[in-house]
Parts: structure tokens; C-alpha cells; sequence
């Protein structure tokens, strides 16, 4: 049975489910998903005042050429970045293949086939993804963890995030074992600085317990199942007041369809040093088509697939997939294996994956849930047990 890798720190997770895929609303041959890749991180020893003070920060022009750049041990979910080889960027993405051929060589130099879109409505997408993603960065100061960067999209203009369980899991370990333990930001713009502190709203306990050790891995990997979780901005992080709305991409109820044209965000940081994560990280924002669909029940559009998108790096966790009517249709969570992001396939968990997990550990609507309670009460709804799970957590990777 193949191992999948998270886009996230980790460990190697052996999933002992299988999904079936579906073509068209019927549901084909039960197969395994394809090999997921994982991510990237940052040294443990990293300064946060590198990453508060952003636009301060020197960019190391010399890292790629000397050789620092880091190796990688997560996907997309967030990238891990410490010492070794330098990375050579790779090939601009093959177009997108239709569905059923074979994967285009690592090889290829054209870049991706943008589907039809009105440039009137690229526009309004390309403006929404950027205006909702936010980076998110957490620096453990103490003990073996690394440092971590992933992506995240704001769901509702209060200042909601919605990213993966494998970046928010940074969030249990603040205060353990001690206060101030962890120290996480979220970043915005182009390049990313450092804007708001979060509070975490909610994470999968499912996830987090049956995966208490992915912090301590190489190689995590994952199916993507129940990886998500909430954060709220609860405050500036400079002296710019918090912004009256955020700019929201809503989830979709749409069930999303073979061949849909999306638009991809996130802040991918596969090929960047960690003075240019500090300073110079952009976001990537590109265009795809949903390709295979998977499911992690019976007959459920849970996983959407993407193939040959310059997103499929590390950083993408917890990335956007957005569809024609400027809605949230997947949350990156893995990608497959692949040395190039020419090859590499990109996976989403749909927001009925989302929805149906909440409701399924909380006995709560998911949507009901957010625009009936405050920020500061869904913070407080959780803190119990995000003490509990920060403490299994923080004993797992002691």
C-alpha cells in the first residue's frame, strides 16, 4: 500500500483506507490515492524578529548558489526549511493533460494551458485569492521542532482563516510547556509581512490524535482526511489597527465537477531561502481544471485532484481552490510525488469533507456555527479542548 507524504511537517502516516474515484456521479473502480509529496520548514534556530520586521530583512541572493537552500521533508501543507543541497527551480509546468493520458516528463518548459476564462472574471479571481491568502508562520523556541510556513485563506470577514490541521497543530504547543513556547504570525501582501496574531478556533481532534507524531517525521504523509482547521485574527501585529473587513472567499455547496476551471493560490516556498521566505515571498496565484475526484466514504465528493500546477510546491498547504462563481471548492492539503512541479498532482479536501467532519465531531452546522457566535466565543468554545490536545500533542513530540 503506498505511503502518502503531507504537505506539513512530519511524520510517514501508513493509511490504511482506500478511496473510491468517481466519473461524471458514478463511482468507479475503488483505488488507492496516488502518492502524496510533503513539505518544507524552516531552521529552528530562525529569529521571528526575521519574519516580524519583514521588510527589514536582507534577501540572501547567494542562498541557491552556495548551496543553503533547505531539503524539504513536507509537500505543500508547510515548508520545513533547514541546511543542505541547494534546489534548482524547476521547469515551468506542462499543460494541463486531459483526463486519462499519461503524465506529462518532468522535462516539459511550456507553461500550464489557462482554461477559457473572461479576462473580466480572471481579474476578479486573481484580486479575491490574493486579497484572502495569508501566510502562516510558526517558530517553536525551544526543544526539537522546526519551524514551519504554510498558506491559509480567509472564510469570512470577521477575520476567519480556514488552513490544515498540520500547520495548526503549532498552535496547541504556545503554551506548552511553558507560555510563549511557540510563536506563530500571519502575514499578508505581496511580498508576505507580517500583519495579524490568530487564535486557534477549531482543529480535527481525529486528526490531531491520530496523528500526534507527525511533527516528528521526515516524511509525514496523509490522505488529506479531516486536515483542517480554524484560526481567528484576534489582533495587529504592528502598529497598523486591524482592518474593519477582510477580505472572505466563502465555501461553496456546489458539488464540484470533473473539468470545473479553477483558480489556485498559495504561498508555495519550495525554492526560496529562509531570508527570502522572511522577505521576499510571493503569492501564486494560477489556473487549472479539477481533474480525478475522490471520496473517503462511499459515494461523497471529498478530494478533488489537479494536475501540472506550479502551486504543487511546498508552502501550499492550506492554499485555495476557487471556482467560477468565486467560491471556496478545496483546501490544498498534499500533492503526489514528483521531482518537478510539472509532474506532481495537487489534492484539495471539498468543503463537504469540511462541513460533514465538523458536524460529525462537534454535532454542529458548520455554517451556523461561524455566523452565530462571535470570534472571541468561538475562541473560547475551544480552549478547553485545545489544552487537552496541545498537552497529547506536546508530550507525542517531547
Amino acid at each position: 500500500m503506498p505511503v502518502f507524504n503531507l504537505l506539513a511537517v512530519g511524520t510517514a502516516i501508513i493509511i490504511a483506507a482506500f478511496v473510491s474515484l468517481f466519473a461524471g456521479n458514478a463511482p468507479r473502480e475503488a483505488k488507492p490515492l496516488p502518492e502524496m509529496p510533503s513539505l518544507g520548514a524552516i531552521p529552528s534556530t530562525a529569529s521571528l524578529s526575521t519574519f516580524l520586521n519583514p521588510l527589514t530583512a536582507a534577501v540572501d541572493t547567494t542562498a541557491t548558489a552556495t548551496g543553503t537552500r533547505a531539503t524539504t521533508t513536507l509537500d505543500l501543507g508547510q515548508t520545513v526549511i533547514v541546511p543542505g543541497p541547494a534546489k534548482t527551480a524547476p521547469p515551468a509546468a506542462a499543460p494541463i493533460k486531459p483526463a486519462g493520458t499519461a503524465p506529462s516528463a518532468a522535462t516539459t518548459s511550456a507553461p500550464p494551458a489557462a482554461p477559457s476564462v473572461p479576462v473580466s472574471d480572471t481579474n476578479t479571481a486573481i484580486g479575491l485569492v490574493r486579497g484572502a491568502l495569508v501566510n502562516i508562520i510558526c517558530i517553536p523556541h525551544s526543544g526539537p521542532l522546526r519551524s514551519a510556513s504554510a498558506s491559509g485563506v480567509v472564510i469570512d470577514s470577521r477575520g476567519v482563516i480556514l488552513t490544515v490541521a498540520h500547520m495548526a497543530q503549532y498552535f496547541l504547543l504556545e503554551n506548552y510547556p511553558k507560555s510563549g513556547s511557540v510563536s506563530c504570525i500571519i502575514r499578508d501582501g505581496s511580498p508576505a509581512a507580517t500583519a495579524y496574531t490568530a487564535s486557534l478556533v477549531y482543529i480535527s481532534p481525529d486528526w490531531v490524535k491520530d496523528n500526534l507524531h507527525v511533527l516528528d517525521e521526515d516524511a509525514p504523509s496523509g490522505t488529506g482526511e479531516n486536515d483542517f482547521a480554524l484560526l481567528a485574527i484576534d489582533g495587529s501585529a504592528t502598529k497598523a489597527p486591524l482592518p474593519a473587513s477582510f477580505t472572505a472567499i466563502p465555501l461553496s455547496s456546489k458539488t464540484p465537477a470533473k473539468g470545473d476551471a479553477v483558480t489556485i493560490g498559495s504561498y508555495g516556498a519550495e525554492y526560496l531561502s529562509t531570508s527570502q521566505i522572511a522577505s521576499a515571498l510571493y503569492p501564486i496565484v494560477v489556473f487549472g481544471k479539477v481533474g480525478d475526484r475522490y471520496t473517503f466514504d462511499t459515494n461523497t465528493v471529498d478530494l478533488l485532484a489537479i494536475d501540472n500546477t506550479a502551486a504543487a510546491q511546498e508552502g501550499s498547504s492550506g492554499g485555495v481552490v476557487v471556482n467560477a462563481d468565486n467560491q471556496l471548492t478545496g483546501l490544498i492539503t498534499t500533492s503526489s510525488s514528483g521531482t518537478t512541479v510539472a509532474n506532481r498532482d495537487l489534492h484539495a479536501i471539498t468543503p463537504r469533507h469540511i462541513r460533514a467532519s465538523f458536524e460529525a465531531d462537534t454535532g454542529k452546522d458548520f455554517d451556523s456555527y461561524l455566523s452565530s457566535h462571535s470570534i472571541s466565543q468561538m475562541v473560547s468554545d475551544f480552549s478547553d479542548e485545545a489544552a487537552t490536545l496541545g498537552q497529547k500533542l506536546g508530550k507525542a513530540v517531547e
